[in-house]
């Protein structure tokens, strides 16, 4: 099975208004990267990951209700996942990060798509 991602997606993603989810736009992208995060004993672990279109990176950082999937492997670098509810989140006036509140696993390890991807934060703020 072949699975495509979307392509420019994280372009689209970087170019969206912070908060605001575009509901018909459900891109999939690829997990290149991933690691926990350092929480407060007593909360739920949280994870960061570095999201791919094939060409682009975005860097994500996941809800608790996903959490259990990173926790038992089944999201794993590789993993092709498809964002069904996300926002874009401003961190500084040049840098932005996507909050995954739910996505579905597409399919669990797969070679990574595309090579010498760039990171979008520093492409578009010279672009821009």
């Amino acid at each position: 099975m072949e699975i495509a991602l979307t392509k420019e997606a994280v372009k689209t993603m970087f170019h969206m208004w912070s908060n605001k989810n575009e509901v018909d736009f459900v891109p999939t992208l690829q997990i290149v990267h991933l690691k926990e995060l350092t929480v407060p004993a007593g909360c739920s672990s949280k994870w960061k990951v570095v999201m791919s279109d094939g060409a682009y990176l975005m860097t994500g950082v996941c809800s608790e209700s996903l959490s259990q999937h990173f926790e038992t492997g089944y999201i794993q670098n590789g993993t092709v996942i498809r964002l069904s509810r996300f926002n874009i989140e401003m961190l500084t006036n040049i840098k932005k990060i996507c909050i995954v509140m739910d996505a579905k696993v597409l399919c669990t390890s797969m070679e990574t798509v595309g090579k010498d991807h760039r990171d979008v934060n520093f492409i578009w703020k010279r672009e821009d």
